[in-house]
């Protein structure tokens, strides 16, 4: 259930590990948030660039394809990146 006058907050899990991308759906069920999962770097600069305002990024370091360093070096370097 969503506060009155409070936005749904968007939180993207970059993980590769399914174990831990499970773990954190429990974590975070109970609470407003929209959960947006991507299993590498590539696929969260995926989310990204399709426009989705995201809140806050849980991001593993260390992922196949594009390591979460690349993906946040990505995200600095765009100046049209949808967050703060």
């Amino acid at each position: 259930m969503q506060a009155i006058g409070r936005k749904m907050k968007t939180l993207l899990i970059v993980e590769d590990d399914s174990d831990i991308q499970e773990y954190y759906r429990i974590l975070f069920a109970g609470l407003d948030v929209n959960m947006l999962q991507a299993y590498n770097g590539k696929q969260a600069l995926d989310v990204i660039d399709s426009g989705c305002s995201v809140d806050l990024i849980l991001l593993d370091v260390v992922l196949p394809e594009m390591s979460g360093e690349e993906f946040f070096g990505s995200c600095v370097s765009n100046v049209n990146a949808p967050f703060p």
